[in-house]
């Protein structure tokens, strides 16, 4: 996973000499803009979020991981701050279109934010969220976006609510649903109250355990 998120462009359309622009994306760029200093590298922000599911990250070098276990485990590590710090975990592509694509074999498509919670009731249990509507929101593979986008017919659209996530991700879990850490770092990055609640609560429980172990 290369580069950071990619915040969709506010632009929604043009009439005449004005431009229309979608209040989803700008609210979603605003969240950005608040996030100043540079953020982790990619190996970083998906090596935190191993470390928080007990993982080892091993892609990481010993001097690295330790230095991550020590930033993850200090007192001013809260859930905003890992949320702004791991915003590069990530690109972020939304279309529209036919939901079909949640049916495509979860190897390819792991689901993460309320998709995670319509898809696994231990992760709608531990948000303490209802299932609610069925969005698509996962991570594939770096570059595989445009592909299954067009294989899927889907067309791109800031406010879109087909999300896919591209991500080199650094290990294949076991699970349908992507860790914990990443789908409550994901439900922060909702334009949902509720679920940016949910997000942060979680994290900060994650956070509160990882020092105590």
């Amino acid at each position: 996973m290369h580069g950071s998120p990619a915040a969709a462009s506010p632009l929604a359309g043009r009439a005449g000499r004005s431009f229309l622009l979608d209040p989803a994306s700008v609210q979603r760029l605003a969240g950005y803009s608040r996030r100043r200093g540079p953020g982790w590298a990619h190996q970083t922000a998906w090596a935190a979020i191993d470390l928080m599911a007990g993982g080892s990250a091993e892609w990481l070098i010993p001097q690295n991981r330790s230095r991550l276990r020590t930033a993850l485990r200090d007192s001013t590590m809260d859930a905003d701050r890992m949320h702004a710090l791991a915003r590069n975990r990530s690109t972020v592509h939304r279309y529209r279109g036919h939901r079909s694509i949640s049916d495509h074999p979860t190897r390819e498509v792991l689901s993460t934010g309320s998709a995670a919670i319509a898809d696994d009731q231990n992760a709608a249990l531990r948000f303490g969220l209802a299932t609610g509507h069925r969005q698509v929101d996962g991570y594939v593979g770096a570059g595989t976006a445009e592909a299954l986008a067009k294989a899927f017919a889907l067309t791109t659209d800031p406010a879109g609510d087909i999300v896919l996530r591209e991500a080199d991700l650094m290990y294949v879990p076991s699970s349908e649903v992507a860790p914990i850490a990443a789908i409550a770092l994901d439900l922060m990055d909702s334009l949902s109250t509720r679920e940016r609640s949910a997000g942060e609560r979680v994290l900060d429980e994650l956070l509160d355990g990882f020092r105590g172990a």
